[in-house]
């Protein structure tokens, strides 16, 4: 790949994500560098802003980040060091700490750009392969992907590492070599120092294959999770809830394939197979009257009546203290209350003057319109809510009176009537 090239593929790899600001992730080796001063010579220099993440795991750290300063002001363009502390030494708590970093330092419309490359696929690509991963892991690492409400682009993924060194040294730019990159007790170092040398004598075209066969499966994967997302819409129970019976009628590898989309939809989480085995046999082959529960990263999945809900970590801390009813959206951290004006329809609130919302306690009764006086308990039961969202469960109350209970009725002399124009819409979405 020639300079022309290599700056093409650059260019054309980003053109997609014009950001407010383009945040360049700069180690200090070979890739960010290149990566930093394609960014510099071809991106607008006022869009540009260079990010240094310390990890304080080698004894020279502090002299890197010296380095990566001196790089920003040689150019002219603007710099910041982000000090993280890794709970241990492994690759995993580093870019734990690291991407915790990114999260906390991007802005609404920046761009992070991050500078792997082919060689750095291929060793994922193997790396996955041996840890006996599934479609999801075998299609490497994208070349974007959203961070929250930011994107994260990868352009110098389709180039070799080896191009990307002649190409810094012809332009006689300096880089850090980390130590640590020559260790091979790290599975990777291992992969790139034992492995691929070897299939590169074999094969010299092996990043390139490997990159490409990285892509091909991305594709596949991209076509099977617009399948699940299609099979998933016909079992939704409202956003956080599958319909369990459905669930059981398809075969579990089936099954086991659209829990792991769904999750990974609402939550960001990728169940692995060993986690998709724990949860099909404690959901789907366990006693009807048994309820069980798996804890995810931040969420929980659970089972209640058959079917699965996933659920909020946060929802049992939820506490209101008589919050003045409003028209719009309220959020709270057990969910999201709607209050909507409308002209038509029977379950409608007459007025929201003085009407607060508060917890439920135990014992709490009222008078749904047409029918006789019930516990909350039982309303809830009715309804079929789980137990775990009752709790959180906003109640509408004047004074002492319950008025309405969100989503589930309106009370005996709270309801408009044709007459009454406008009423309001009361809807409650639990997280």
């Amino acid at each position: 790949m020639n300079r022309q090239a290599l700056i093409s593929a650059f260019l054309e790899s980003i053109q997609a994500y014009p950001g407010k600001r383009w945040v360049i992730a700069l180690s200090g080796g070979l890739d960010s560098i290149v990566m930093l001063h394609l960014a510099a010579s071809h991106l607008p220099s006022c869009k540009l802003h260079i990010l240094h993440v310390n990890h304080h795991l080698q004894e020279s750290a502090d002299a890197w980040s010296a380095f990566c300063q001196k790089q920003a002001e040689s150019l002219a363009l603007p710099f910041t060091q982000i000090d993280v502390f890794p709970e241990n030494s492994s690759e995993a708590a580093a870019r734990d700490a690291r991407y915790a970093a990114f999260s906390h330092f991007l802005k609404a419309g920046d761009v992070l750009l991050l500078a792997h490359h082919a060689d750095d696929q291929a060793e994922t690509v193997l790396f996955r392969l041996l840890r006996g991963s599934g479609l999801h892991g075998l299609a490497g690492m994208p070349s974007s992907r959203m961070l929250g409400g930011n994107n994260i682009v990868r352009p110098l993924l389709s180039v070799p590492r080896l191009e990307l060194e002649t190409w810094a040294r012809a332009q006689q730019l300096s880089w850090i070599e980390d130590p640590s990159n020559q260790s091979s007790l790290y599975d990777r170092n291992f992969l790139r120092l034992k492995v691929l040398p070897v299939l590169k004598e074999r094969w010299p075209a092996v990043v390139e294959r490997l990159s490409a066969t990285s892509q091909l499966l991305r594709h596949e994967r991209q076509m099977l999770d617009e399948y699940l997302d299609q099979e998933l819409a016909g079992l939704l129970l409202g956003k956080c809830a599958l319909d369990g019976d459905l669930l059981a009628s398809v075969a579990s590898h089936k099954r086991k394939a659209l829990i792991r989309r769904w999750v990974y939809n609402l939550q960001g989480d990728t169940l692995n197979e060993i986690q998709l085995a724990q949860v099909d046999q404690d959901f789907f082959h366990s006693a009807a009257d048994k309820n069980p529960q798996f804890t995810l990263k931040s969420a929980l999945l659970r089972r209640y009546r058959g079917n699965l809900h996933l659920c909020s970590l946060a929802t049992d801390e939820e506490c209101i203290e008589r919050l003045p009813l409003y028209e719009g959206r309220i959020d709270l951290k057990g969910g999201v209350l709607t209050v909507e004006s409308c002209q038509a329809g029977s379950d409608r609130l007459k007025v929201l003057d003085k009407v607060v919302c508060v917890k439920r306690l135990e014992g709490m009764s009222c008078r749904p319109v047409g029918r006789g006086r019930k516990t909350l308990k039982k309303l809830f039961q009715e309804a079929s809510i789980p137990p775990w969202q009752r709790q959180n469960w906003p109640v509408c109350m004047v004074d002492d009176e319950i008025v309405a209970l969100p989503g589930i009725c309106i009370c005996e002399g709270w309801n408009a009537t044709s007459s009454d124009t406008p009423g309001f819409s009361l809807s409650w979405e639990p997280f």
